[in-house]
């Protein structure tokens, strides 16, 4: 294997695979960015890559080394995001002004039910007007699972969402740095942000039991 080295007093080498796993790209995947091609399946899986890299140094506290990068792109979502049912102290994504063209209809465009330990940062999510998400991020507990501790960092959402942009039902900790949660539907009970651990409004996971 070719070895790599960093630059630096007291760099340790290692090898380039090394180095290169520690982030991964959801154009790893099959992520396009062409706002044309339906990108959801590549961010599902470049999740479930990090599912399969957790570690556990401690009891009860899951890691992992591994950080997911967005490049710059337009990428079209018809499919709910599964960012779901991962806990872990330290779930790394990074975009670098990425945008997420949402045409996932009556659904959340990022779905985080049952999630710990995430920090998403620099992302845009756009709801579009005629195939309208429910919203932009969902949080929110499983009936196996709590969810909490959760970053969002410098995240933007434009557009049109039936519910709200943010949805929180019932996640703990949750912190938003820098965030701008904006919707631009007009009706009765929609919100930029809603805050509800009843889930009076009857948000849905394509892919985990919401807690009721």
């Amino acid at each position: 294997l070719v070895t790599y080295l960093p630059a630096g007093t007291g760099a340790v080498e290692t090898t380039v695979q090394a180095k290169l796993r520690e982030f991964v790209s959801v154009k790893d995947f099959g992520a396009v960015g062409d706002g044309v091609t339906d990108d959801s399946a590549a961010f599902s899986s470049a999740w479930a890559y990090v599912k399969s890299s957790l570690e556990n140094p401690f009891p009860n506290s899951q890691t992992t080394s591994v950080k997911i990068f967005v490049p710059a792109g337009r990428y079209r979502i018809n499919n709910s995001i599964n960012w779901t049912a991962l806990v872990s102290w330290n779930v790394q994504i990074e975009a670098d002004g990425a945008v997420l063209e949402a045409h996932c209809a009556g659904k959340a465009v990022i779905d985080c039910i049952g999630t710990r330990g995430l920090h998403l940062k620099g992302l845009v999510i756009e709801g579009d007007q005629i195939d309208t998400p429910a919203c932009a991020v969902l949080v929110g507990p499983i009936n196996t699972q709590t969810c909490g501790n959760n970053k969002f960092s410098e995240v933007k959402t434009t557009g049109y969402f039936t519910k709200a942009a943010f949805a929180n039902i019932g996640s703990e900790t949750t912190v938003h740095d820098n965030c701008y949660w904006a919707n631009n539907q007009v009706g009765v009970n929609v919100y930029a942000y809603i805050a509800d651990g009843f889930d009076v409004f009857g948000f849905t996971s394509d892919y985990a039991s919401i807690r009721a």
